[in-house]
């Protein structure tokens, strides 16, 4: 399982800071001379029933869906609220886009794994959030390109370094929406300086 190296990370990440590895992948990155000509028309996400789900604060559930971050209020699922999450952060990104052909952009999640609280508590993490995008010609349906398999996984907080960044805005649902904008901006094309990540993998992170 992935979380075995999880005090590894950790330690890692003290010790790197904003360098901390995690695991980053997006494939070949659209060439610029296409995403140059798409503009943004919509974005789905979609979150497949066959996804476990898990409500259990232990330090590694074994589910595809782990979320604490939102408060589960009646008439709301988990599903719903990671689907939230995963439209922001790639409209975020796909907004950037400004040429003449509409297209939507169309998410399936795979995972969703954050941390929960009594790992929040102690031992921190990584949030994994695994997707795969498509991109269809909004006129016609037509796939454009894809699938492509997203692995956008964020630095997850812990002790008073966790409540800290949440005072200051920075929650967990604020990481993992940023973190997959720059994921996703940097496969479009479309990431600002000092906004594109680097793609690798950081051995044993995550469940």
């Amino acid at each position: 399982m992935k979380y075995v190296a999880v005090l590894v990370v950790v330690i890692s990440g003290l010790l790197l800071g904003a360098c901390t590895p995690r695991n980053t992948h997006f494939g070949e990155p659209v060439p610029e001379d296409i995403s140059a000509s798409w503009r943004l028309a919509g974005v789905e996400v979609i979150v497949p029933e066959t996804l476990t789900v898990s409500e259990h604060d232990t330090y590694a559930p074994e589910a595809d869906i782990v979320w604490h971050g939102d408060p589960l209020l009646p008439g709301t699922t988990r599903q719903q609220q990671i689907a939230a999450i995963v439209k922001a952060g790639i409209t975020d990104a796909a907004k950037r886009l400004h040429g003449s052909r509409p297209v939507i952009l169309q998410a399936t999640v795979t995972q969703f794994h954050a941390i929960t609280p009594v790992a929040r508590e102690s031992i921190g993490g990584m949030h994994n959030v695994d997707f795969t995008l498509n991109v269809l010609d909004a006129r016609t349906g037509a796939l454009i390109m894809g699938p492509v398999a997203i692995e956008a996984d964020e630095v997850a907080l812990s002790g008073a370094e966790a409540y800290a960044a949440a005072d200051r805005g920075e929650t967990q649902k604020v990481r993992i929406r940023n973190r997959i904008f720059r994921v996703v901006a940097t496969w479009l094309g479309v990431a600002g300086e000092g906004e594109q990540v680097v793609q690798g993998s950081a051995y044993g992170v995550g469940r």
